[in-house]
């Protein structure tokens, strides 16, 4: 047979025998969750998208496979073989909050496997301490431990999944009090990339529990999480301060003031506050104060910072379900919810030694003063998030999560409403960026960018950024836990050499 027919006929069979392996993973896929193929939905099912996929970042059309609602750690270790042994990568759902959809594997033909259904919840009144199953949502889990006057450390959008929330970092408004939520787990299940089930913590599978607690995405699936409590406060202050409206230069003022108070090493762990720039010269002061009316009033905030209308100055005391539960005050949140959007998004951590100038602060506002709508389509929101305290008290060294110096982060996003202008919210962003980096002073400062606000566009040094010293340490665990990558989305830790 000619060289010609011979590729031809392979190039015919070629169709079919990706159908073959398409065919075979499904098969082993259903049979993963007894059998009942109602759990696994296929990508040629009809309304994929709709029903099953549910992409939360509409600039990236992710294409998974397969999304798969197993019942237990058994099921998916199960769907973990299958995926494997196909050469198929895998991500946990847990949410599906991710920036750049990589709850759905971020690339096209990822295995997905959706914890809805590892939704358990149950409480140890004697040692304090709940068992919670990813499946379940920050609010589901504040509702929960409330009805115990108990909290879990962690962040303030009620429906980001545990899952993806606790493994990354989990940062949140009493995060300086009683550290990440990562800094609060006791122990966890994991599916490893064997299909295996484990015990992670601090005396067993030291190097799971390492890599769970940051870059959890990139090692296996955490079944069960074992997390410390705190009591709930009975009551908080809730502060909100509008800035005189304005020009870039008394935003840029009131930052200063803020930055001021926010790097102060004796700044109150019970405070917790945002500085917030919005389009038209808006500026935000809001936070949290854990603590009574009396000392709140102690800190002087108004006189510490700059630009404050009288008129628009709101100080209450709030009950423990808005103090320790969410009530939308992240502004994201109020903006997206649950509700798939196009949108960009960006961030950059501070710490002592990169504090900005003031030179570098003008620069910024003046940058953000420039943009109007004739410039910018799309509506952007710039957050400031104050981190510390009890963060900062764990080494470097204990954890995935990389950030124990950050004071404070960047959060920059801009939304386009209809998606059609992805170049312009993207060059908007990278140059707010490139604008406080460029006045950096001395170009070996290190910054470096929260792996949960996923950065597709990052760059080569992504994960270097995400994981910054701890990096190469994740790459040798990598290289024993999963060394075919079986658990991959297009930033996920890399095997070493």
């Amino acid at each position: 047979m000619h060289l010609t027919s011979l590729l031809f006929v392979a190039a015919a069979a070629l169709p079919s025998t990706l159908a073959q392996a398409d065919g075979n993973l499904r098969s082993c896929l259903e049979k993963a969750v007894g059998g009942e193929k109602s759990r696994v939905a296929w990508k040629t099912k009809f309304l994929f998208d709709l029903l099953d996929v549910h992409r939360y970042n509409l600039y990236y059309d992710t294409d998974p496979a397969a999304i798969v609602y197993p019942h237990d750690a058994k099921e998916v270790g199960a769907v973990v073989v299958c995926a494997a042994k196909a050469k198929v990568p895998v991500q946990a759902r847990s949410g599906g909050h991710s920036f750049g959809n990589y709850g759905l594997g971020g690339d096209g033909g990822a295995v997905v496997v959706d914890t809805k259904h590892l939704s358990q919840l149950t409480y140890d009144e004697k040692d304090q301490t709940a068992h919670i199953g990813p499946g379940n949502g920050l609010g589901d889990v504040n509702a929960f431990l409330l009805e115990y006057d108990r909290l879990a450390s962690h962040g303030d959008a009620p429906q980001v999944g545990v899952g993806g929330h606790y493994t990354i970092g989990g940062l949140g408004r009493v995060s300086r009090q009683y550290g990440a939520a990562c800094d609060n787990i006791l122990s966890a299940e994991v599916v490893l990339a064997d299909g295996s089930i484990i015990t992670a913590s601090p005396t067993q599978n030291t190097d799971m529990f390492f890599a769970i607690r940051g870059a959890g995405a990139s090692f296996g699936i955490v079944t069960d999480f074992h997390i410390r409590t705190h009591p709930a406060p009975g009551s908080a202050i809730a502060f909100t301060y509008n800035v005189t409206l304005g020009n870039a230069e008394a935003q840029a003022d009131a930052f200063k003031a803020w930055q001021a108070l926010v790097s102060n090493p004796k700044l109150p762990r019970e405070l917790s506050t945002q500085f917030i720039a919005l389009p038209l010269g808006i500026s935000v002061i809001t936070g949290f104060y854990y603590g009574s009316e009396k000392d709140f009033s102690a800190l002087k905030l108004d006189t510490q910072l700059f630009g404050i209308d009288d008129a628009e100055i709101s100080v209450r005391v709030v009950d423990k379900a808005v103090a320790v539960a969410h009530d939308f005050s992240e502004l994201g949140l109020k903006l997206f919810g649950d509700v798939p959007a196009h949108f960009y998004s960006k961030s950059l951590s501070f710490n002592k030694d990169t504090l900005m100038s003031d030179d570098a602060i003008d620069a910024m506002f003046k940058y953000l003063g420039d943009i109007n709508l004739s410039t910018l389509t799309t509506p952007w929101f710039v957050i400031f998030d104050l981190e510390g305290g009890a963060i900062n008290d764990v080494a470097q060294n204990s954890s995935a999560y990389a950030f124990r110096d950050a004071i404070f982060f960047l959060q920059s996003y801009a939304v386009d409403l209809l998606g059609l202008f992805p170049d312009q919210t993207r060059k908007f962003l990278d140059g707010l960026n490139e604008v406080v980096l460029e006045h950096a002073g001395d170009k070996d400062k290190k910054f470096g960018s929260y792996p949960g606000y996923v950065d597709p566009y990052l760059g080569d040094n992504a994960r270097e950024l995400y994981w910054r010293g701890n990096y190469e340490r994740l790459r040798e665990i990598k290289k024993v836990r999963d060394p075919d990558q079986v658990f991959r989305n297009p930033q996920s830790v890399e095997p070493a050499n």
